[in-house]
């Protein structure tokens, strides 16, 4: 019987998913321990009697055990999300061998559930009339970028030690996340790229996008619901990004036309981004990894999460101009 008394461990606890996540359960009286890491502090967190701050290394297993000490379940969001460069052994190493690390310390532990989060990615995206499932084969190893191939490894491990022993894991697989606190800023770029611009650039391409909100809310309800052993895509509204960029301009009071650009173009302004990154050893405004993936539809159905995790639905608009107060608040539109 599961009780709001529950303790829970919650990596990346101050990160964009992370925080919300944590925001929910102590909103609702249950017990968090973020594990943090040695050189971070955890100082974006408020200020909670129910909030227990823990130090863990996911890449030393020692580590983890005081941490996991009287856990009822973990919800496991700490990972690299790095894009540039698309290949760095650090990337594996976090993604990878750390949810390796904390699953089998976890198991060991004997925790009543593990909710990890991955990502839509995993799974092949499809068009407007038939997007992509929990059963659609990965197509995105195509490009190439550790990112999205650890965090497919790490999935397919996860099933394969609950297949193997009845390791009680559940994985949300976020899609592009919006909404605030998103520090980094992360799926919050997009927007911000688009201010100050007297034309709206916009490639063939289009996202499944979803509030973060929305994501953290199914996450902590997989503490209780969902299926162990599966998986569920977290998203909301197919938008093209011919109607994407539009809204999020329209959010942030502009009004602009919009410029469209035909793939070739993409990929060769994505290209020059990445070879003048190499010279200046400065991350590209836009790299050939994000050209190469911003003329791809990556839509997919959420309807299972809907279903089996009452996942929410907040409109995208709503989303997005939560987001945008945020940035503001918080000088990034400076």
């Amino acid at each position: 019987m599961y009780t709001d008394e529950m303790i829970i461990l919650v990596t990346g606890a101050d990160g964009f998913l992370g925080g919300h996540i944590t925001s929910i359960l102590l909103k609702e009286e249950y017990t968090v321990r973020a594990l943090y890491h040695p050189e971070s502090s955890l100082s974006e967190l408020p200020e909670h009697e129910n909030l227990q701050k823990v130090e863990g290394n996911l890449l030393k297993p020692e580590s983890l055990h005081e941490a996991l000490k009287g856990v009822d379940a973990v919800i496991h969001a700490a990972a690299s999300t790095m894009m540039y460069p698309r290949r760095h052994k650090s990337i594996w190493r976090i993604n990878y061998q750390g949810s390796r690390n904390l699953a089998e310390c976890a198991a060991e532990h004997g925790i009543r559930r593990f909710i990890s989060i991955g990502t839509a990615n995993s799974f092949g995206a499809g068009s407007l009339e038939n997007p992509g499932t929990e059963l659609s084969p990965y197509t995105d190893g195509r490009f190439g970028a550790d990112y999205m191939n650890s965090k497919r490894k790490t999935q397919e491990w996860l099933l394969r030690f609950n297949a193997e022993t009845g390791f009680p894991v559940i994985i949300i697989n976020p899609c592009y996340m919006l909404g605030p606190g998103d520090r980094k800023p992360g799926s919050g770029t997009m927007m911000l790229r688009l201010l100050g611009r007297k034309r709206l650039p916009i490639s063939r391409g289009g996202k499944n996008f979803v509030a973060v909100k929305d994501v953290a809310r199914a996450a902590v309800n997989a503490l209780k619901m969902g299926r162990i052993g599966e998986c569920y895509i977290c998203g909301n509204e197919n938008l093209p990004y011919s109607k994407a960029f539009p809204l999020f301009a329209e959010v942030m009071g502009m009004n602009v036309p919009s410029l469209k650009i035909a793939a070739p173009f993409v990929l060769i302004y994505g290209a020059l981004n990445s070879l003048v990154a190499l010279i200046t050893g400065k991350e590209p405004f836009v790299s050939l990894l994000m050209a190469r993936t911003s003329i791809h539809n990556n839509y997919y159905s959420p309807e299972k999460a809907r279903k089996e995790l009452k996942l929410p639905q907040t409109p995208v608009r709503t989303a997005a101009a939560e987001a945008f107060r945020w940035f503001q608040e918080n000088g990034y539109c400076d």
